[in-house]
């Protein structure tokens, strides 16, 4: 029996530097992915760093802190966690060097997404 996805991550930042996308490809490393989650966690596009997980557990202070340190030199982009057991999103956005964080109960999020 697989264990249910309990924390979703999706997120972009650019531009990114090479040491960035290292930092958070080190600190994913800890999540717990779900079992049939095939994809890599942290990817690029160019300058552009990528984030997408499912899975039980996910670092997000951690990587939080990294995004942070890019927005603070310049990267913009969001960073989505929807926790699905306690029915939460949290959203970090960076832009200005500041990186914003904001949350909402899922319900709030579906209802003004046309959900």
């Amino acid at each position: 029996m697989s264990q249910p996805v309990l924390i979703k991550i999706y997120a972009h930042f650019a531009p990114v530097t090479d040491d960035v996308v290292r930092e958070l490809e080190d600190c994913v490393s800890s999540a717990i992915c779900a079992e049939d989650f095939t994809g890599p966690i942290v990817s690029t596009l160019g300058d552009m760093v990528r984030l997408s997980f499912e899975g039980i557990y996910f670092p997000e202070e951690e990587v939080a802190d990294i995004v942070r340190r890019a927005v603070e030199d310049g990267a913009s982009g969001k960073m989505d966690v929807l926790d699905l057991e306690n029915w939460h999103m949290t959203r970090y956005e960076g832009k200005d060097h500041v990186l914003h964080r904001s949350g909402a109960p899922l319900n709030n999020v579906l209802d003004f997404s046309g959900f």
